[in-house]
């Protein structure tokens, strides 16, 4: 990777027999990361042992549940399995921004629609260790330089700020969403631990899972932008029937 890493929008690796053994799409701070994936891959024709892989998740595939521990907003650990139908939104978005306020009335209402499926809102939370990787990788692609907070201040310095910044983000989100989410189960996960797992791409992004354990509605994201560069984000018209009838799928399935 050099002195000026580049990911790759989508990684595959694959094995002498054809097999795409893994895959992922484009996560910049784990540049370093594939790097040493390519390195072990090459000499050894198999991923590292430490490395999770990323699934690519289709209707009807069976989910492969997560090994590792998840968690709720007091800190307590939570853990994902079958038996009731799930729907999943991956959002980092505040329930009462302006983009976030269109997108939360649709999935909020049917939520109180359909009160036997586990509505879960998914929040993501980078560890110390994950915020630096994020950093230095900025840094070696000269983007730090180009943060107005900052000019003046040393690597160190700035790295601080930027933890601290996440760190506020963070907590006003859990905040607002522990007020406003009633009859949420809002889950932590830790360094897109989740997302990387199950490939969950898009933030305002709907997973929708059957109690049997199967997808009933791969992961899609739900707003999206006209044009290239727009800031305004547009919803499809018939955006709640569509998820609506993904539900209804999976109780039936379930």
């Amino acid at each position: 990777m050099g002195s000026n890493p580049v990911v790759s929008p989508l990684t595959f690796f694959i094995d002498e027999t054809g097999t795409i053994i893994y895959r992922r799409f484009k996560v910049e701070w784990l540049a370093y990361q594939e790097g040493y994936m390519a390195r072990y891959f090459a000499a050894h024709g198999a991923l590292p042992p430490d490395i999770l892989p990323q699934y690519v998740l289709w209707e009807g595939d069976e989910v492969p549940w997560p090994p590792f521990p998840l968690q709720n907003p007091k800190g307590e650990e939570v853990r994902l399995g079958p038996g009731h139908p799930i729907f999943l939104f991956r959002s980092l978005t505040s329930p009462s921004s302006p983009r976030g306020e269109m997108v939360f009335q649709i999935v909020d209402g049917l939520r109180k629609e359909f009160p036997h499926v586990d509505f879960i809102w998914l929040v993501n939370r980078y560890s110390d260790e994950r915020v630096a990787d994020i950093f230095w990788v900025q840094q070696e692609l000269g983007f730090i330089s180009q943060v107005p907070e900052c000019v003046d201040l040393s690597d160190e310095e700035c790295l601080e700020l930027i933890k601290q910044e996440d760190s506020r983000s963070y907590a006003s989100l859990i905040g607002e969403l522990c007020s406003s989410a009633v009859g949420w189960k809002v889950i932590v996960e830790c360094d897109l631990q989740l997302s990387l797992f199950w490939g969950l791409r898009y933030l305002n992004g709907v997973l929708v899972i059957d109690a049997q354990g199967r997808v009933a509605f791969p992961h899609a994201g739900i707003g999206y932008h006209r044009f290239p560069g727009e800031e305004e984000v547009f919803l499809h018209p018939r955006l709640q029937e569509v998820l609506r009838e993904a539900i209804l799928n999976a109780l039936s399935e379930g």
